[in-house]
Parts: C-alpha cells; structure tokens; sequence
C-alpha cells in the first residue's frame, strides 16, 4: 500500500483507513482522507511547535502540517524498538549457541540424556512486547530445537550399537560437526529472517486528511487498508482522550481498534 497513492471517496462515510502504531490500532473516518502516501523526510520543521509535529509537508500542491502519532502517544521510536528488540535477540541466541556447546560436552562425555533448552522467559516476551508477531515466527526456532535432541537420540542409539571403535569414532565427530555446523547454521539462519521480518509491521505511511481550511497528515507505522467497522457502543477505556472517538471492531481484525476523532485531534496542532 505505501508503494502508491490512493485516493479516496469523499463522500464515503462509512468506511474508515485501518493504521497501527506499535501494538495498538487506530482509524479515521474516510471522508476526511484525502490521499495515503509512502512516508518520506523532507519535512520543513515549525519553529515553537510541539515535539509531536514534525513540521510541514507538502502533498499535492497543498502544504500539511505533519503529526508523528507515535510521539504524540508517547511512544518509543521505532528505531529504539528495532534496537531493543535486537537486543533480545541476541540474548536468545547466545543462550541458544551456550546449550549447544553444553550438547557438545555430553556427546563427548558419552551421555544419553541431554539437557533441554529452556526459554529465557522474560528476554522473550520482552522481545515480544516490541515485536507482537514476532509470537507468530518463534515456534520454528523452537521447533529447531526439538530437531536438534531429536537427532542427537537417533546418533546416539547408532553408536551405542555400532561395535566397531573406529566408526564409533566416527559416528560421534559426524554428531560433533552437525551441532556445530548444520544446527548452528540453520538456527542463526531463522535468527535472520527475524531481523528481516521485523520490518515488515512498519511500513510509514501519510495519511494526508483535511479538516474544514486545516490540513493534517498523520505519520504512522503501517496502513493496514480501508475497511467498514463495527462500532462498539461502550468502549473499554471511558475516560478515553476527546481525541478517541469511539472503539470498534474491523472484519478481519480480533483487536479493538480506536477511532479518532479528527476536528479533536485537529485542536492539537
């Protein structure tokens, strides 16, 4: 979607453009919308404006003052994030590479029993927390693992019937260079894709809106689409900002989504 403009009904009042910021959803009212575009830094700053605008921006022929939602709500940066969640990262695979080489020392040892990995708990949902689907890819990693014990039963109960010294000996070096090479090199390889998938939630977009003779453009983390919702009489939050119109619930979407109310939000500039 951030690849393109898209123009909008004006006079469609019934279908609203789906944003997240961080782990939360929002969306405003189509009829306010004048166009998405892919977000971009040549913003013009405003002396003695509030930290969460970041200037002025001009999108076709017409001048829009620039609100970045995610300072606005008080939010980290998404290149704090990135790093943070790197961070965790790292911690995971260092204590991933560590119970390797602890297989290691017991296939050395001729141990049957292996110690199991056990998840950092709290580096994970810390990695989750900047990161919500990186729940989605984590299973492989830890299916990984249970490859990587299965294997070692199977080799194990090899050698254990193998007679011969000398393809005993062998047996355990070919263990020893799998561990080494095969697992290590493919659970880094998914460690990859996490960094590489981390971008995919973020994907800044404009959303160019007008409100009467003002003109805002939001500046947000991804633009999931333009969809009807289901408004949800009673919110959760009722004492909810006079900027959060309403809550409600989108078709393809389990969480609450939160409705701005533009002329409120417009009030902030």
């Amino acid at each position: 979607m951030s690849n393109q403009l898209i123009h909008t009904q004006a006079n469609d009042t019934t279908t609203y453009a789906i944003f997240r910021l961080h782990s939360k959803y929002y969306a405003i009212d189509c009829k306010d919308m004048i166009s998405i575009t892919p977000a971009t830094d040549n913003v013009a700053p405003i002396s003695g404006s509030p930290e969460y605008v970041d200037g002025t921006i001009t999108i076709r022929s017409q001048l829009f003052t620039r609100f970045n939602m995610r300072c606005f709500f008080h939010l980290p940066s998404m290149d704090y994030e990135k790093g943070e969640f790197f961070k965790q990262l790292t911690l995971l695979k260092e204590d991933y590479l560590n119970w390797i080489a602890i297989l290691k020392n017991e296939v050395i040892q001729d141990k049957t029993d292996f110690t199991p990995f056990i998840l950092n708990q709290s580096v994970y949902e810390t990695a989750c927390s900047y990161l919500p689907t990186f729940k989605q890819y984590f299973p492989k990693i830890v299916a990984q693992q249970d490859i990587v014990t299965k294997g070692l039963t199977e080799y194990i109960h090899f050698i254990a019937s193998e007679e011969d010294e000398d393809e005993r000996k062998e047996a355990k070096e070919t263990i020893l260079s799998h561990l080494q090479d095969k697992f290590i090199k493919k659970f880094q390889s998914l460690f990859y894709e996490e960094r590489r998938i981390f971008k995919e939630p973020f994907d800044e977009a404009i959303l160019a809106l007008q409100n009467e003779d003002t003109f805002i453009a939001l500046l947000v983390d991804k633009v999931l689409g333009i969809s009807e919702l289901t408004i949800i009489e009673e919110a959760e939050e009722l004492c909810r900002p006079e900027y959060i119109k309403c809550a409600a619930k989108g078709k393809h979407l389990e969480d609450i989504i939160l409705v701005l109310d533009l002329p409120q939000l417009a009030k902030h500039i």
